[in-house]
């Protein structure tokens, strides 16, 4: 009894604690890019590949608790530029779209979307990360109206647009 009272508690702490880690890995993705865009004319990196080449560390880019991540394996034998960004695009939690930008044009950085994680329904939250540093938690609804309203601005910036893939449950 006392197990079937204390078990939801438990996995609502860890889903908790899951969340405060991945918002704090894309605050630090984030801060990474910023570091980048002081020393490339305020651009932000073109790819997630740059940022990790950076800081040398592929658990930023996974969620906490992904069973059995391919990704940390794979970053070890990715040695150009080009095969890193495509292991982290195939195999990251983290969808990284800056498309390096230049932060001088961003109309409004508190709502431009640098990053995003994937989610394996249309209606889960989704934490996603601002080219200022906050990270917000959203419905699947609400994300999908920021995603409309980036890709607006992305379009006069002449920036890729942001097209969503569904990742495999977490």
């Amino acid at each position: 009894m006392a197990a079937a009272i204390a078990l939801p508690a438990f996995v609502r702490a860890r889903t908790e604690a899951d969340e405060a880690v991945a918002a704090s890995n894309m605050r630090q993705i984030i801060q990474d890019c910023t570091e980048y865009s002081v020393s490339h004319q305020s651009r932000v990196p073109q790819s997630a590949a740059q940022i990790l080449k950076m800081d040398n560390n592929p658990a930023l880019w996974i969620y906490p608790r992904s069973a059995t991540h391919p990704l940390a394996k794979s970053l070890a034998n990715s040695l150009t530029l080009a095969s890193l960004n495509h292991r982290l695009k195939s195999h990251s939690d983290f969808n990284y779209v800056g498309d390096g930008v230049d932060e001088t044009k961003m109309p409004a950085p508190s709502a431009f979307i640098l990053i995003y994680n994937h989610a394996a329904s249309a209606a889960a939250m989704r934490a996603v990360g601002f080219a200022d540093g906050h990270v917000e938690w959203l419905p699947g609804p609400a994300f999908d109206r920021k995603v409309t309203q980036n890709n607006r601005v992305r379009n006069r910036l002449n920036l890729p647009l942001i097209h969503l893939r569904k990742a495999a449950a977490q």
